[in-house]
C-alpha cells in the first residue's frame, strides 16, 4: 500500500502527465463561438476573417482587436472603416466600409485607382490614353506609387480635395436660383503637371487654365 502525504498527492494530481487524454486540446472555456463580417464589400467574409487572425475556439481574452484591424487594413486597400466588437459575449462582429473611388492616376504602366482617403486602391491595365470613366489626375507627384500606399503627395492631394469640393459646390444654385455649371460630371482631367499652371479638361472640348493653387475655390465658382 502506497501512502502519500497531502502535498505529494496534490502535486501528483496536477502534473501534466496525469491530465486526462485530450485535455490540452480542448477549446478555451471562454472561447469565440462565431466570427462574422457585416458591411458591403468586394472582399469575402472568409478572406477578411482569415486575415484578421480571429478564429472560432480562440480565447476571448486573447482577441487583439487592434491588431486584427491593422491586418485587415493592410491586406484590403478598399476597406477604409473597420470596427470590431461583440454582438454577444462570445460572438465577434467585424464591420467594414469601403472608401469612395474619386479618380485615377498613372504609375508603373498601370492606371491606379485613388480613394477619397488618398490611398492607391487597385492597379488596372492601360487600355487607352485615359483611365476609362474615372477622373484623371494627371501629372501628380511622386511619379510612382504602390497599391495600398499613398496615391499622391500632400500638395497634389490638397489640390484634388479642394477642386472636388468646388465641383460639388458648382451643383448648388446661386442666390438667384440659377443653376451654375455642373463640373462633377463634365471635368475629365485635372492636370497638375505644372503646379503653377493647373488645368482642367472640360468634356474633352475646352481647357480651363486655373494658374497656381491659390484660391482654387473662387476660380471655379
Amino acid at each position: 500500500v502506497l501512502v502519500l502525504s497531502g502535498a505529494s498527492a496534490f502535486m501528483l494530481l496536477v502534473m501534466p502527465g496525469n491530465q486526462p487524454a485530450g485535455t490540452a486540446d480542448k477549446p478555451a472555456v471562454f472561447a469565440v463561438s462565431e466570427v462574422r463580417v457585416e458591411g458591403d464589400t468586394r472582399y469575402s467574409p472568409e478572406a477578411i476573417i482569415g486575415i484578421s487572425g480571429i478564429h472560432v475556439g480562440q480565447s476571448l481574452f486573447s482577441v487583439n482587436k487592434r491588431q486584427a484591424s491593422e491586418n485587415i487594413r493592410a491586406a484590403f486597400p478598399y476597406i477604409e472603416y473597420i470596427e470590431i466588437g461583440n454582438a454577444s459575449f462570445d460572438t465577434i462582429v467585424i464591420t467594414v466600409r469601403e472608401v469612395e473611388v474619386i479618380g485615377a492616376r498613372y504609375a508603373g504602366g498601370s492606371w491606379i485607382l485613388v480613394g477619397s482617403n488618398n490611398r492607391a486602391l487597385e492597379a488596372l491595365p492601360m487600355t487607352g490614353s485615359r483611365p476609362g470613366r474615372h477622373l484623371y489626375f494627371k501629372g501628380v507627384t511622386p511619379a510612382e506609387c504602390e497599391v495600398g500606399g499613398e496615391a499622391m503627395d500632400e500638395r497634389c492631394e490638397s489640390i484634388v480635395e479642394r477642386l472636388l469640393a468646388a465641383f460639388q459646390q458648382s451643383q448648388v444654385p446661386d442666390e438667384t436660383g440659377a443653376q451654375k455649371t455642373d463640373f462633377t460630371t463634365t471635368i475629365m482631367d485635372i492636370d497638375m503637371t505644372d503646379k503653377n499652371d493647373i488645368k482642367l479638361n472640360w468634356n474633352n472640348r475646352i481647357t480651363i487654365a486655373l494658374g497656381n493653387e491659390l484660391e482654387l475655390e473662387h476660380k471655379i465658382a
